[in-house]
């Protein structure tokens, strides 16, 4: 926002934020509409970038001030003069007050107070401090206010992948997105400081330089030893340094481990000095992760590694001494005491959890487990709470060829690990021999199991798991009601196993309260979630929210994935889609199926809710599940592939029912039977009235909203019926996805001449109106891809408003799809797909674009020109043969093609420059010559095809032909202002029969242009 702190700014539009740094619209939902807010949190978490954006948001005058050290403020007279005048006509005003903490103490915190006691309620007040407020601020001015915490402000792993997807242009890995995230601990300062570590390194350099977080952080190593270190005074320094192998600081722990008395008034004061330390227990302070990695790094850097070693066995010994048995084994493992580890272990429950967090890099280095059978299973059982299921196989058969190692314990954990993989049935487990994630094992064994409850062991420790087992059990029924009254049991239940409790949590949120199981909305309206109220939303997303934070805390890496997926699954945003399947692919990868089946049910759910048919991904959901032996998820995976089947009118629809109909006895869940007697009703027209009436009495002997029933659809904002879309759009409205027959190709030609063929026929167009046909050639040139309907509407009709160019859109586009239906054909099965907001020309099996090949064959040369440069000018040839001339030149200079035409013209001509270079080094000057006019041709304004045209022809002894060369680049470079020798001699003086040096080498970047390196 462009506004000078201390004067009002006026309402209407405003520019962009100071910052340009990522919108996170859970934060900006929570001060919207606010009376009072106060942002709470240490320097760096990002107070100042929210408050602006929140100033950005606000209607009506605002008007902002900071406080400085030692009682300044931005706005040099009083401050009650800042607060704005009552707005009329029920308008508002905003004063914002950032680093309120600077006010404590002088004369400015009484301002403050009088400003806040004496503001009108039409006047809002946004409070940003890195401290609690005193109780002159904090009292009855400042009631009820919003707070947001460093805990609200911490990034999550998907704003952190958005972050560095939209804002820097990088799409990182789910595994880096997660490290980055902990190792960061979501710090907003942290990541943009890492960020500038690592702004001039390759992709591959970035994913090296996150996995080295773990051995060391040096990327806020100044910021932490100038900014928030220095500062300090230097026996708060030394203390910190000397405590930094405690995870949790306290007065006796201190005491114990430095050998003094006033540890007590110590941390006190270390807590007043910096906002970087932060109460958490009663008598407990915890040092923020990025600075307490870089304290244990700073002093590991001043010892020799058997003084640091000394130092953590110290800390275990403390730790010991006070019985707490997990934090001294963590110690004995980072001294690397085997001895120490070996006595530990059987004295240590490792399932239980106490208030300490659980480091990224593994409790049981591979060290420690090379060394010991019992450390080795432990290692096993971390691995496997991580859903890194291959690795851990790995790791358990080292385990089960040693003499030494505890082979009921490894047979136990081998059943489990062939589970999670899916290749054997559960088995039941009983007392010492559980896994570790207790909450995980029951997740799969009440997926898995008829009758879950049957076989977990009656014990003290595994029946604390039970509530979340029939909480699941009676969803994948389909009782939701006596689901959520089991499952908020076991949420609130406070002896229960903390994983347990957030399975809870994250199932009641997504299976429960977001969506039905049959991926209807909860409160039983329609697939398409219309009827969901906003404020239920928002809960729920806030849930979401809340137990991944816990999740990371915790070390709970497979659930952190899964909530992480869960989260980008329901997201809006079509880009977000890449990133699930991503997650996807890396939970495969590391053998975690499971959480595999979760994040691609949640997408596959989310589409559900978004009115989009998707046979394909029930199926591949259904296919999943079998894999699984998950046979009641299955059942209900094939009834919504049988209900889909026949909303896109797919020709095996009925025997994709009747399959539905027999799994779903044989599995014995009432709602996936219900589904799939609506699906028959649809297929067999004489029993609609008995299977609908079969469905209905099913569903209601559960509890389930009846699926028979028409989908009841939300009034508006003024209580009425939500718009019609127009009649030649209403079957796309109804079945927006399309699935397309076996056997369809689909050709497309964009660039020369626009054609389209379908299974080899060309596509006759001049039925189709100029309108309709330019609708068909915007899609074929993103063929492939989605691309919003508000885009589309803008590129096409942007003359127009919104609504009557929404409607262009909707009836040409059903347009398109008569064309391109064979004939004959129903209605729904044209090649024109729409998913949510966006519409899609997609590329069947077999199909081809030339645009998407050229796009292939481009981004492949310049991988190969890193790192295959020898089998460079090969793949250049390639990507240079895909570019058939310019794009849609039908279109002439309309707008929306011209960019993208001169994208493609100018890297077809780097292709060319690149593959003359190439082949010239080779010694096939013909090739090179042949190349260079080609680059010359498409962009006569590059120095570098003129100068390999010239050394070629030279080299090959034409020299008639390279003079003639070397004065129509001197023509060039004189259009373009560079002076040339005499008598039309261009730059290249080169005489004949000599060589001039080498040019320099360009290759087109991804806008086109060329780069030089």
């Amino acid at each position: 926002m462009s506004t000078v702190h201390g004067t009002p700014v006026h309402g209407g539009r405003r520019s962009a934020p100071e910052t340009a740094w990522l919108a996170r619209p859970r934060l900006l939902r929570m001060l919207d509409g606010a009376h009072r807010a106060l942002v709470l949190a240490p320097q760096g978490a990002g107070k100042t970038t929210l408050l602006s954006q929140a100033a950005a948001r606000a209607e009506g005058e605002v008007v902002r001030v900071r406080f400085e050290p030692g009682g300044r403020s931005t706005h040099p007279g009083s401050l009650l003069d800042l607060v704005p005048e009552t707005p009329g006509t029920g308008g508002r005003a905003l004063l914002v007050v950032d680093d309120a903490h600077h006010a404590i103490g002088t004369p400015l915190e009484d301002e403050l107070a009088s400003v806040l006691a004496r503001a009108s309620p039409q006047v809002a007040i946004f409070v940003g401090s890195r401290r609690p407020l005193p109780l002159s601020l904090a009292r009855a001015e400042l009631a009820a206010p919003v707070t947001v915490t460093d805990a609200a402000l911490r990034f999550r792993s998907w704003e952190v992948e958005r972050l560095y997807r939209t804002l820097y242009g990088v799409p990182l890995e789910p595994d880096d997105v997660s490290a980055l995230t902990w190792h960061t601990d979501g710090w907003a300062a942290a990541l943009e400081l890492f960020r500038r570590s690592v702004e001039d390194d390759l992709p591959g350099e970035l994913r090296q330089a996150i996995r080295r977080l773990d051995r060391r952080q040096r990327f806020a190593w100044d910021y932490l030893a100038a900014q928030v270190l220095r500062p300090l005074p230097v026996d708060l320094q030394r203390f910190l340094h000397a405590t930094a192998a405690l995870d949790l600081l306290t007065p006796n722990r201190c005491d114990a481990l430095l050998g003094v008395t006033d540890s007590r008034a110590t941390l006190a004061r270390v807590a007043a000095a910096t906002s970087l330390v932060r109460p958490v227990r009663e008598d407990g302070q915890r040092v923020h992760r990025v600075l307490r990695r870089h304290l244990l790094a700073a002093v590991s850097d001043e010892l020799s590694v058997a003084q640091a070693r000394e130092l953590h066995q110290r800390a275990a010994e403390v730790l010991e001494e006070e019985g707490s048995l997990r934090e001294a084994l963590r110690s004995r493992c980072r001294a690397q005491d085997l001895d120490g580890v070996r006595r530990l272990l059987p004295r240590t429950d490792l399932g239980a959890h106490d208030d300490g967090e659980r480091q990224w890099d593994a409790m049981f280095s591979p060290e420690l487990a090379g060394a010991d059978a019992a450390v080795q299973l432990c290692r096993v059982r971390e691995l496997m709470a991580d859903g890194r299921t291959v690795e851990a196989d790995r790791t358990l058969r080292a385990a089960e060829s040693r003499a030494d190692s505890d082979h009921a314990r490894c047979a136990v954990l081998r059943g489990m690990i062939d589970a999670l993989r899916g290749t054997a049935r559960i088995p039941p487990l009983t007392g010492p021999a559980r896994p570790p994630g207790l909450g995980w094992y029951h997740l799969v064994v009440a997926a898995s199991a008829r009758d879950p409850l049957s076989v977990l062991p009656e014990t003290a420790v595994l029946t604390r798991g039970r509530p979340l087992a029939e909480g699941l059990t009676r969803i994948l029924a389909g009782d939701r009601a006596g689901a959520r009254a089991v499952l908020r049991a076991a949420t609130n239940d406070v002896d229960t196993d903390p994983t347990v409790m957030l399975l809870a949590q994250l199932v009641t949120a997504t299976l429960v309260e977001r969506t039905g199981t049959d991926g209807t909305g909860a409160d039983g309206t329609g697939a398409d979630g219309t009827g969901a109220d906003d404020e239920v939303e928002d809960a729920l997303d806030e849930v979401l929210d809340r137990i991944h934070s816990e999740a990371e805390r915790r070390g709970l890496v497979w659930l952190s994935r899964i909530t992480h997926g869960v989260v980008m699954a329901f997201d809006d945003d079509v880009r977000a889609r890449g990133q699930v399947a991503r997650t996807v692919a890396h939970c495969e990868r590391d053998g975690d199926l499971w959480s595999a089946l979760l994040v691609s049910g949640s997408e596959v759910i989310a589409r559900s809710r978004r009115g989009v048919a998707d046979p394909e991904g029930w199926e591949d959901l259904a296919r999943r599940c079998r894999v699984l032996g998950a046979g009641t998820l299955e059942a209900w995976a094939r009834a919504r592939l049988a209900v889909s089947a026949v909303e896109v009118g797919l020709p095996d629809a009925e025997g994709l029912a009747e399959q539905a109909e027999g799994l779903a006895r044989s599995a014995e869940v009432p709602g996936a039977l219900a589904l799939a007697y609506v699906a028959l009703a649809g297929c067999k027209p004489a029993q609609r009235a008995e299977l609908l009436s079969l469905a209905s009495s099913t569903a209601r002997s559960v509890g389930l909203p009846d699926p028979a029933a028409p989908p009841q659809r939300a009034p508006s904002a003024q209580g009425s019926a939500p718009p019609v879309e127009p009649a030649a759009d209403d079957a796309e409205v109804t079945h927006p996805t399309v699935v397309h027959r076996q056997g369809r190709v689909v050709t497309v030609r964009c660039f020369g001449a626009y054609t389209i063929a379908v299974d080899g026929a060309l596509v006759d167009l001049s039925r189709l109106r100029p309108r309709a046909r330019r609708t068909l050639r915007f899609l074929s040139m993103h063929a492939g891809r989605p691309v919003h309907r508000e885009r589309i509407a803008e590129a096409l009709w942007g003359e127009l408003d919104r609504g009557p160019a929404l409607h262009n859109l909707h009836v040409n586009v059903s347009a398109v799809r008569r064309a391109l239906e064979p004939a004959g054909a129903p209605r729904g099965e044209g090649l024109v797909r729409r998913d949510g907001e966006s519409y899609m020309l997609p590329l069947p099996p077999g199909s081809d674009c030339d645009v998407a090949r050229f796009e292939q064959r481009i981004a492949r040369a310049r991988r190969i020109e890193r790192d295959e440069p020898a089998a460079a000018a090969a793949a250049w040839q390639e990507a240079l043969d895909a570019y058939g001339g310019d794009l849609l030149p039908e279109e002439g200079t309309a707008e929306w093609v011209v960019p993208l035409r001169d994208r493609y013209m100018l890297q077809a001509a780097g292709a060319a420059e690149l593959l003359a270079v190439g082949v010239m080094h080779e010694g096939h000057l013909d090739r090179a010559v042949a190349a260079a006019r080609r680059s010359i041709e498409l962009n006569r304004w590059a120095d570098v095809p003129w100068r390999v045209l010239v050394e070629s022809l030279t080299a090959m002894g034409d020299h008639a032909a390279a003079e003639h060369a070397r004065r129509e680049h001197g023509a060039v470079l004189r259009e373009l202002g560079v002076p040339g020798g005499p008598g039309g001699q261009g730059p290249v003086t080169t005489a004949p029969g000599t060589r001039p040096p080498p040019p320099r080498r360009t290759s087109p970047d991804s806008t086109g242009t060329s780069r030089r390196w």
